[in-house]
């Protein structure tokens, strides 16, 4: 629960991502969302970007109260923690990358900052998607043991038939947008909105920002 919200600080690989929810959020006076964002980083390589080091430096210069986590496409590679790799999938990976969430889950809250973290969604190629449902099994497995809010997107980058569809209908008006890149792992802005969505729902129904229609639905992913 957000005690009072000012700053949402988006810790995210795409800033498409902050952009979709700065939309959603902009209305309420006084929330500001901030780009905590570095562009093709993750938990698996930090000799490349310590991200943990990086995100206390961040919060220190902009104090927030409310970080939105979303890692993964990059992270499918072998982890070196305490001198030893772990090649990707194996336990000691998972283990690895499960202390590295509950590392920096555990340095957020201790400065006072809700966590959430949005789950990666559907993948164009089977054998990536393997890959990214695998890191979305490790991370969904440790928030819920934290008993941090998980928003799983993965339905929501599905067609009515459970697949893969780069065409899905936009809120609202239920028309068919081009939601993801030619890829087959971004997303246009629509589909970046698309994800976005349930992530502003649950910020406004902690931080208490509902507008009385907001609050009479329950969003997707909550």
């Amino acid at each position: 629960m957000i005690g009072r919200l000012n700053h949402v600080a988006i810790a995210v690989k795409d800033l498409a991502v902050a952009t979709a929810l700065y939309r959603d959020m902009r209305d309420h006076p006084g929330v500001t969302v901030t780009k905590f964002s570095e562009v093709s980083t993750g938990l698996s390589r930090y000799d490349y970007v310590d991200i943990q080091a990086k995100t206390q430096r961040q919060i220190a210069e902009e104090p927030i109260d409310a970080a939105v986590i979303l890692f993964g496409t990059n992270d499918a590679q072998g982890i070196s923690l305490d001198g030893v790799i772990h090649d990707f999938g194996t336990d000691g990976w998972k283990a690895a990358y499960a202390r590295r969430i509950d590392d920096l889950v555990a340095m957020l809250r201790g400065q006072g900052i809700a966590v959430y973290w949005v789950g990666l969604p559907e993948m164009k190629r089977v054998g990536f998607d393997g890959r990214m449902d695998l890191i979305n099994g490790v991370v969904s497995e440790r928030m819920e043991a934290l008993g941090v809010p998980f928003i799983e997107t993965e339905t929501l980058t599905r067609d009515a038939a459970g697949e893969y569809d780069a065409y899905l209908p936009e809120t609202g008006t239920g028309r068919r947008r081009l939601m993801r890149a030619s890829d087959g792992i971004h997303m246009t802005m629509a589909g970046y909105i698309r994800i976005a969505e349930p992530v502003a729902a649950r910020l406004k129904r902690d931080a208490g920002l509902e507008t009385p229609t907001e609050a009479t639905a329950e969003p997707a992913g909550a």
